[in-house]
């Protein structure tokens, strides 16, 4: 109701503005000026890692996107460059309103996007249950460090590289 009285009014003041324009014209405007808001409740979202700089990843070190929340709860990129040299890609989930207990299904899509033509993004898919015990889920071999640092597979471009979390869950249960 609220969104519907925003676009109302934004919609008004194009109208007011635009009275000599075409009916097509016009129409492109208010498509233009809809806003979308962030809906904490909504249920599915795509959360982004940028990492500029990929090849000074050092064995060990980790790097986190920033949270964006989906159904009250916080999600989280999560990448780490392993000992045996391999990508470990990760989903982190966290409920950030205190609840010590509680669990929620959802479907992913980890990706890796490509930034050379005729290269196809590498995606990997699960459907799992984060809770309050269980709230990462992932590959600890998602795939070679060295491939994804090599410019000539197309996953990185002036060393950096785009990593995306496709995410629909459904609403959390409290145990």
């Amino acid at each position: 109701l609220f969104m519907n009285k925003i676009l109302k009014s934004v919609n008004a003041v194009v109208d007011t503005r635009t009275k000599t324009k075409s009916r097509k014209s016009l129409k492109k405007i208010k498509l233009d000026t809809e806003i979308e808001l962030e809906d904490d409740t909504r249920r599915k979202a795509t959360i982004k890692l940028l990492i500029k700089d990929m090849s000074d990843i050092k064995l060990y070190e980790s790097e986190f996107s920033t949270p964006c929340t989906i159904r009250n709860l916080s999600w989280k990129i999560k990448i780490y460059r392993s000992e045996l040299n391999k990508l470990e890609y990760y989903l982190y989930c966290e409920n950030t309103h205190g609840c010590p207990s509680w669990k929620c299904h959802a479907s992913v899509q980890l990706s890796i996007i490509s930034q050379k033509d005729g290269v196809r993004n590498l995606c990997k898919n699960f459907d799992d249950i984060f809770s309050s015990e269980e709230f990462s889920w992932g590959y600890l071999e998602y795939a070679d460090w060295n491939c994804i640092t090599d410019p000539d597979y197309g996953y990185i471009k002036d060393d950096t590289a785009i990593f995306e979390a496709y995410v629909e869950a459904d609403s959390p249960c409290l145990l």
